[in-house]
């Protein structure tokens, strides 16, 4: 009977390093983990907090505490909100908020309850538990939300530049189109303006010359009449 606790507790640990084995292969974790619990890249604690259970798209997975669940509503919160920025940007400050209300108000954990039933050598690492693992969460999320703003600024001076180079090609082809407007009215203002010099008047003279006689008409002497008799 003696050494029946000390096997249990073996077996216990060699469950426990089973689970690790189960979440690694395992979308969703099937039983509670808690490991990595100072590094939240590679945070995997209950079966919702940290980045290693971000594979996790079944939402009728039981939390294994109130911290854990915390961590459920906070992964439907960022699924619902997409890619919109402020809901996500929501999403976060509403997640650190609980989890800082969760621990101030003694929030236990899964590893705490277990612990109970452990003798001191046993007893899990507090580095697990859920005051350790929400300091953990707080800083990632912090983290995740610095960089996120970041690529933001990134993609909004981008869009910004990809703008003003648009604006500027427009304007551009804004004021060749005026310039050609301008310069097709000018060409046509000048050809109506243009003025061909009219034909000079026909001129008609006054003065009728008097028709000369013929040169072989016989002049006539003026007061004498010749008659054939006379002749």
């Amino acid at each position: 009977m003696g050494m029946g606790m000390p096997k249990l507790n073996l077996l216990l640990l060699l469950y426990l390093c089973g689970l690790v084995a189960i979440h690694a292969t395992t979308p969703c974790a099937v039983t509670c983990v808690a490991r990595h619990c100072e590094d939240f890249t590679k945070l995997a604690y209950g079966r919702w907090c940290g980045p290693a259970h971000a594979t996790c798209d079944d939402e009728e997975t039981v939390p294994c505490d109130g911290l854990d669940e915390l961590c459920r509503f906070h992964a439907i919160c960022k699924r619902n909100a997409g890619g919109g920025v402020d809901d996500r940007e929501a999403c976060a400050d509403a997640f650190v908020k609980n989890i800082t209300s969760y621990v101030r108000r003694g929030g236990s954990g899964f590893l705490v309850d277990l612990a109970k039933n452990l003798p001191d050598d046993m007893k899990p690492n507090k580095a697990c538990y859920p005051a350790a693992v929400v300091e953990t969460l707080s800083a990632g999320v912090q983290r995740e939300r610095t960089l996120a703003a970041f690529g933001n600024s990134a993609k909004r001076k981008a869009s910004a530049s990809a703008n003003s180079a648009g604006r500027r090609r427009a304007a551009e082809a804004k004021a060749k189109a005026e310039e050609q407007a301008k310069a097709e009215a000018q060409a046509k203002a000048a050809e109506e303006s243009t003025t061909f010099p009219a034909d000079p008047p026909t001129r008609v003279s006054s003065d009728i010359p008097t028709p000369k006689p013929p040169p072989d008409a016989a002049p006539r002497r003026r007061g004498i009449t010749i008659s054939h008799d006379e002749l």
